[in-house]
């Protein structure tokens, strides 16, 4: 009887033993599992924030390279006037003809100016980031450094604009955005002021050059005669609109 008893207890054990390992076994399979679910979820919300940052950023240089066509366009194409500019009128432009010697600037320039325009106020459209450090992030941000691109069609941004956004233990670095917007009616304006560079001798404006060209293109160029033999032209396309503001190409000749 007291061996049977001694075998009791010992198989008791062994099951407590044995459910034990099996409570233990389950335990860790459950831990790992929530762990895993765990890194997935922050995972995913690690993704979801990286493409919200995307976003905001994408959006930003998006507006902000409109922004540069509609007031580079004004200014010529150029965000800073070049030497060669009038002067002394409410809103200076660069000479594309000057003394019968073509000035005219290529679209690459063109282009490079948009980029510094882009590069220059890109943080007025971003308020430092304001929404996201309300949100509790921490952000470091180095100066961006934009290329342009002008094709006939289209305007291509590319930025390099090192981000970094920082909460607890969460880190998410962002390098390079590319933006592209249509513009092939920006470039036919540059082709126009291009036709009217060509097409003018040393006193008299040809007219008739270009005339037939703008009213296919529907649209209207307008020349302002000032002192010292200076012209004042302004190429406006009826229908390029940024913000409700018709873009225009001025430039000066003499």
């Amino acid at each position: 009887m007291q061996k049977r008893g001694q075998v009791t207890v010992f198989i008791i054990l062994g099951i407590a033993l044995l459910m034990f390992a099996l409570a233990l076994i389950y335990l860790n399979s459950y831990l790992a599992t929530q762990e895993v679910k765990l890194n997935e979820e922050n995972e995913l919300q690690n993704i979801l924030f990286e493409d919200s940052i995307k976003e905001y950023v994408h959006s930003c240089i998006l507006s902000t390279t409109e922004a540069a066509i509609l007031a580079n366009s004004y200014s010529g194409g150029y965000f800073i006037l070049p030497e060669k500019s009038t002067e002394n009128l409410f809103d200076n432009v660069p000479y594309y003809s000057l003394n019968d010697k073509d000035l005219i600037p290529s679209n690459q320039t063109i282009a490079n100016e948009i980029a510094k325009y882009v590069d220059a106020m890109l943080n007025y459209c971003m308020d430092n980031f304001t929404s996201f450090q309300n949100q509790g992030y921490k952000i470091s941000e180095e100066k961006p450094q934009s290329k342009a691109t002008l094709t006939s069609k289209k305007i291509i941004i590319r930025t390099n604009y090192p981000l970094t956004f920082s909460k607890g233990s969460s880190t998410t670095q962002l390098f390079n955005f590319i933006v592209s917007t249509p513009a092939p009616d920006f470039h036919q304006n540059i082709i126009m002021a291009r036709k009217i560079i060509e097409n003018q001798d040393k006193e008299v404006i040809c007219l008739t050059c270009f005339s037939n060209l703008a009213f296919e293109n529907d649209m209207v160029v307008n020349i302002f005669s000032n002192e010292n033999d200076t012209s004042i032209f302004e190429i406006e396309n009826k229908n390029y609109l940024i913000n409700n503001e018709n873009v225009r190409l001025r430039f000066a000749t003499k």
